[in-house]
């Protein structure tokens, strides 16, 4: 079953569940089918707070990633190739702007790529971060929903409390999942993830959810704060992949402008000054005779 329909089916579960005990818990108006009416109506809202997590699907990353993916193997693959060609081709000219060309374009394309296939896996980080998140959130919820429709099942109101029912949640666990995957490119540039693990610093970060109570009033309570606690660990999870890559986009942007600075970047090269000159301009620009 889809997750949203098996979502929607548990949560469904639970306003059935919860109107039983409601009932129970008032024999006397239970037998006044407008108070049951409105009891019903009280509670249809539940569904509605459950499918707030089928919005989003791990799906929705497949496509980005999938380009990010072929970004970084063009980068890694067919564009050293096209540089050797190059470089075999003017390996054997000489003269100052040949010297200049190797010095200043050549000689410092490789870091430049690596830095860039370092910025690609990078972004490759955050999507499968955000991926593997809203998979995760997806699990904690159906996790919440059996609890609650385990804690409305063997919940009696002449016996107490009964047994409470906690999970530990795993939302946070996706800022790990990239931990085990070394980047290839070698890059020299400052990059938040290009050492592999990404912390939630300075967050308070829910870590368990729990369905408790003694009344219906007190389960669905406990519910909506089990509820609270996964869509707080989803937050803590994308404030703290956007602050990493706030932070990453600043450095992008101060290499792509020191481009403009002879040629002082680490990410972009230098556009060769041979490529705004007219032919024969650079005579000493020829092959070995």
């Amino acid at each position: 079953m889809a997750f949203a329909d098996d979502l929607r089916t548990k949560a469904e579960r639970i306003e059935e569940l919860a109107l039983e005990k409601l009932i129970e818990e008032n024999e006397t108006n239970a037998t006044v089918p407008e108070w049951v009416s409105e009891k019903e109506g009280a509670l249809s809202y539940i569904t509605g707070r459950f499918m707030w997590f089928a919005e989003r699907d791990p799906a929705d990353f497949d496509s980005v990633l999938d380009e990010l993916v072929g970004a970084r193997d063009l980068l890694t693959s067919e564009v050293p190739g096209g540089m050797d060609a190059v470089n075999t081709q003017v390996s054997s000219w000489y003269g100052t702007a040949a010297d200049n060309f190797e010095e200043n374009y050549l000689n410092g394309f490789q870091p430049r790529l690596a830095n860039q296939v370092g910025v690609v896996e990078e972004l490759i980080a955050a999507a499968s971060i955000l991926r593997d998140m809203v998979e995760r959130s997806h699990e904690n919820i159906l996790g919440v929903a059996d609890g609650t429709i385990a804690k409305l099942e063997e919940y009696d109101p002449d016996a107490g409390n009964g047994v409470n029912w906690s999970m530990t949640l795993t939302v946070v666990g996706a800022l790990l999942s990239v931990a085990a995957a070394p980047f290839s490119g070698g890059t020299s540039l400052a990059l938040a993830f290009a050492g592999g693990v990404a912390g939630v610093a300075s967050q308070s970060v829910p870590e368990e959810a729990q369905v408790a109570g003694s009344s219906v009033a007190e389960i669905l309570g406990s519910m909506h704060g089990a509820i609270q606690n996964v869509q707080e660990a989803m937050a803590a999870v994308e404030e703290d992949v956007a602050t990493e890559l706030e932070e990453d986009v600043e450095m992008v942007s101060a290499q792509v402008a020191a481009a403009y600075d002879k040629g002082s970047s680490q990410l972009v090269s230098p556009r060769p000054v041979l490529a705004d000159q007219q032919s024969g301009t650079y005579p000493d620009f020829r092959p070995e005779p």
